[in-house]
């Protein structure tokens, strides 16, 4: 459903075709394009003052995924599961792309399963899990005593991804707070820990586009068309970064790195 509804969009993983499955009843198995790795794997494992993401990875990593989103808000559908390991890094169309569907729905869907990962959840998203998870049986759920996350959770997933992919570890690994001070004061803690690291108005821009996420009132959050603007402070990608998101380019230099290393016998 969502990949048929986005087909050619840069930012969501293209599906190539689809074949049946050994087993009838599981259904057809969708055969999608090779990507290169997930976004944690081009990110730095463990963050410190000398390795740590550039101004310009970080920037069009959050700029790409909000550009995947807004196509797939566009479309009317909600993605439900936004992490880290849900982002690739496509080396032929050089962009960052959405995977993983499987917990996808329609913004109108009456669905009745858990959404998003714990240090990716809104408020909202940790009522309705913890609603889900006290009534295991579809046919028990009370449907109207929470209401279901939606596009906004999306966005707060966004942030957090963000977050984590620049601070080096989650921001709310327990899920997010229902007091907007309490997330506010978070962030305006993390930023200060970074300040040696990036310039000041990077910081700035960071900082007004996790708040922009991060917002306890799903009604109040950005959306994924307004947070595709351009960053000020990004820069151009670092030496690091062109060696490390693998391109077209990077291809050819390993085959000829080769070549010298182990010459092919003609």
């Amino acid at each position: 459903m969502v990949l048929n509804a986005l087909a050619g969009d840069k930012h969501i993983v293209h599906q190539m075709g689809d074949a049946p499955h050994a087993k009838a009843t599981v259904g057809d198995v969708l055969v999608l394009e090779i990507l290169t790795g997930t976004a944690d794997s081009v990110l730095p494992d463990f963050i410190t003052d000398s390795d740590f993401p550039s101004p310009w990875l970080l920037a069009t990593f959050a700029t790409h995924v909000a550009r995947g989103l807004k196509s797939l808000h566009g479309a009317g559908l909600v993605h439900g599961d936004m992490k880290l390991q849900n982002v690739m890094w496509c080396a032929e169309r050089l962009v960052f792309v959405l995977i993983d569907f499987g917990l996808s729905s329609r913004v109108d869907e009456r669905y009745n399963f858990m959404v998003h990962s714990r240090g990716c959840s809104a408020a909202e998203v940790m009522s309705w899990n913890a609603l889900v998870a006290a009534h295991p049986l579809p046919a028990q759920l009370k449907y109207e005593a929470v209401a279901r996350p939606g596009q906004p959770a999306d966005i707060w997933a966004l942030g957090c991804t963000l977050a984590k992919a620049a601070f080096g570890r989650p921001l709310f690994p327990n899920g997010g707070p229902e007091e907007q001070s309490a997330v506010d004061r978070i962030l305006d803690n993390r930023i200060r820990e970074i300040t040696s690291r990036y310039s000041r108005e990077f910081c700035q821009d960071l900082l007004q586009f996790l708040k922009r996420c991060l917002r306890v009132v799903p009604e109040e959050r950005a959306t994924a068309e307004e947070l595709c603007g351009s960053w000020q402070g990004a820069g151009t990608p670092s030496h690091q970064d062109m060696m490390t998101l693998p391109s077209p380019v990077l291809r050819v230099d390993n085959v000829c790195d080769r070549w010298e290393k182990e010459p092919v016998q003609l």
